[in-house]
């Protein structure tokens, strides 16, 4: 079964542990010791960041427009009416239309 990206990067942490602490300064045998893919650990080497946490990523809404619809939310709560994630969609997509 293959590995989650969370444990595939664990493996990638305890392998650059290894690297920058002078065990073993051999990329090739450190992904076969750790089962890591080599360009994915290269990468990490020279510091760029995984996926996982990455604030980096597309987005489609602005934070005051992701704010406003927290507030529509927290709004139409306290008159006890629930929104599913469709109606959620729809309310950004509102925004996303003006």
């Amino acid at each position: 079964m293959a590995d989650s990206y969370a444990e595939q990067e664990a493996r990638i942490s305890r392998a650059l542990e290894d690297y920058t602490s002078g065990k073993n300064q051999n990329l090739s045998a450190l992904t076969r010791e750790y089962r890591v893919n080599y360009q994915r650990l290269r990468r990490r080497l020279i510091g760029l960041p995984s996926k996982i946490g990455n604030q980096n990523r597309l987005r489609l809404l602005t934070r005051a427009q992701e704010d406003a619809i927290i507030r529509i939310i927290d709004s139409l709560r306290r008159y006890n009416i629930k929104l599913n994630g469709k109606d959620i969609e729809d309310l950004a997509n509102l925004l996303l239309w003006r």
